[in-house]
């Protein structure tokens, strides 16, 4: 066997193992190639979908959030007024309590009681407390300045002319209970007048009507807060 049959011998005994084995890389190649590109496609699908959801939960929150806000703007006085009503009312319940727990006592003993029960109570962040007036317009309690405690009111008019105490005397002892507004300053403000409201109730056992009273912007400035921190808490989360 000459030289050149050796080398056709060669070819036909290597060549086909050596085209499999190409062959076969090639496949693998494709095959893997397939599935890197199907796994890649897979997790774009995966972040498409990831931000699809982020955006349609933020949308969702910023929109409920956007309603929550305007309807609090819209019903901020009627949720200050029930805030004061609940806070009275409880004023009331500890004061007929008292009464009720002591009626062998003499009156100036019971009022006593009732004042010293009162006076420490503050809410809505330490801005609110309890007074009493009595229906002859004198004062009973104003923790906030008790040296007026005793003193007329009868001739107290806020910045509209308004007889404060006096009206609300009169529609408490009328109704029960009224809500009533004035304007008046603040305590670090001694030339700009607010908006204030307030809420009685008539203490028929001395004759007396207990209150208290929270400046519009005030109960409003404290909704904002809480309103903002609650556009924190979204903004929070789709981080």
């Amino acid at each position: 066997m000459n030289e050149q049959e050796k080398k056709v011998l060669w070819l036909i005994k290597f060549v086909p193992s050596t085209m499999v084995v190409i062959f076969f890389m090639l496949v693998t190649f494709v095959v893997i190639n397939g599935q890197i590109q199907q796994k890649q496609r897979s997790i774009e699908d995966i972040r498409k979908n990831f931000i699809f959801e982020k955006k349609r939960r933020a949308k969702n929150e910023v929109m409920a959030l956007v309603n929550h806000i305007n309807y609090t703007r819209k019903t901020a006085e009627q949720n200050l007024k029930k805030n004061l009503k609940n806070r009275v009312e409880e004023a009331y319940e500890i004061s007929m309590n008292i009464y009720m727990q002591n009626k062998n006592k003499d009156k100036k003993t019971i009022k006593k009681l009732i004042k010293d029960a009162l006076r420490p109570i503050r809410f809505n962040q330490g801005r609110g407390y309890y007074f009493i007036y009595s229906m002859n317009l004198k004062n009973v309690l104003l923790p906030i300045a008790p040296e007026f405690e005793g003193r007329d009111f009868s001739n107290y008019q806020d910045i509209r002319g308004d007889f404060v105490v006096k009206n609300a005397a009169k529609l408490c002892k009328k109704n029960g209970n009224t809500f009533y507004t004035w304007y008046w300053r603040k305590p670090n403000s001694k030339s700009v007048n607010y908006k204030k409201i307030g809420y009685d109730i008539y203490f028929k056992p001395f004759d007396w009507f207990i209150g208290t009273g929270e400046y519009v912007e005030n109960f409003e400035k404290n909704l904002q807060k809480e309103l903002l921190e609650e556009i924190q808490k979204i903004r929070y989360n789709l981080i």
